[in-house]
């Protein structure tokens, strides 16, 4: 056996017993192992320039209906890897593996999941003030079918993707309304280092302000993709009352106090309309959720390398 045949069983008999060793001690302590999806997104730095095909298929729900009729819907959300460099850049692998990782956080999450399960069953859902809208039988919302979620730096016509916006909803119309298919554009994001000591958004003087202290790229990600599936959420919740028309869960002027669109909707009890925030008081939940998560995923980092 030559010195270099030698020296590569050396160096892979090493790597068995590391492994070995790593799994035993992993084995021993059942409350270290690494939750699935903190491998899964571990593992998503394996694939390097050969990404995986990433969607969610989803039926809507067995017991889904709208005003009494069954809804029976399939729902696609797939995603589109990006095929450009940034600006000084040659390498875009890093963004399929920041898009891997985020496919596979944001569904580890109860809000997440939650929120795709409500797209699926729509029209169910869908909120009609009997007070304000007179409806024929044949009334029936559009169920989503297909929402494409694109990461190409290009997309967003008019816009330059080095400045401005980080995610979009069915860029270049007057607005987002109900309707079978909707795009969404995300921009992809690196590592914050400046976010462990706390950051705010939007940003406004006013209390309606969300403070995160999440930083990997597939956390921000994570959180950008609700958000604008949020804003599909919400107009094909809200979107038929006829005080919403073209509203889509908040405004363009974020430093406004009245930044977030303010929805009444009437208690089946008292009959009185009551002020709520859907779109604010669900990203929170999602903000405060990957905070978490990204804390506890940390925790692992260690065990997987």
């Amino acid at each position: 056996m030559s010195a270099d045949e030698l020296s590569r069983l050396i160096d892979e008999l090493k790597d068995v017993f590391v492994t070995d060793s790593r799994a035993r001690a992993i084995a021993a302590t059942p409350y270290l192992q690494p939750p699935p999806e903190a491998v899964k997104i571990h593992d998503c730095e394996k694939q390097g320039n050969k990404p995986a095909e990433l969607s969610w298929t989803l039926s809507s729900s067995p017991n889904a209906s709208f005003l009494g009729k069954p809804v029976k819907n399939s729902l696609v959300i797939h995603f589109t890897y990006p095929t450009q460099p940034d600006s000084g850049e040659s390498d875009i692998s890093w963004k399929s593996v920041a898009i891997c990782k985020m496919y596979h956080l944001f569904y580890s999450t109860v809000n997440g999941k939650q929120l795709l399960r409500a797209l699926a069953d729509f029209p169910m859902g869908t909120y009609i003030d009997p007070e304000e809208m007179e409806l024929s039988s044949e009334f029936r919302p559009p169920s989503i079918k297909q929402i494409e979620v694109t990461f190409e730096q290009t997309f967003v016509p008019n816009t330059d993707p080095n400045h401005g916006t980080s995610g979009e909803t069915d860029a270049g119309e007057e607005c987002i309304v109900p309707k079978e298919r909707h795009t969404v554009w995300i921009r992809t994001q690196r590592d914050n280092p400046e976010a462990p000591g706390g950051l705010i958004w939007p940003g406004s003087s006013c209390e309606k302000n969300i403070k995160f202290f999440h930083r990997k790229g597939e956390s921000r990600m994570a959180v950008l993709l609700f958000h604008e599936l949020l804003h599909i959420w919400f107009v094909h919740r809200f979107g038929y009352l006829p005080a919403m028309s073209c509203m889509s869960g908040h405004g363009t002027d974020m430093l406004s106090c009245s930044y977030f669109d303010l929805v009444q909707i009437r208690d089946s009890g008292s009959n009185k309309l009551e002020d709520t925030y859907p779109l604010f008081d669900w990203l929170l939940k999602f903000f405060d959720e990957i905070n978490t998560k990204e804390a506890k995923f940390e925790k692992y980092r260690n065990i997987l390398k």
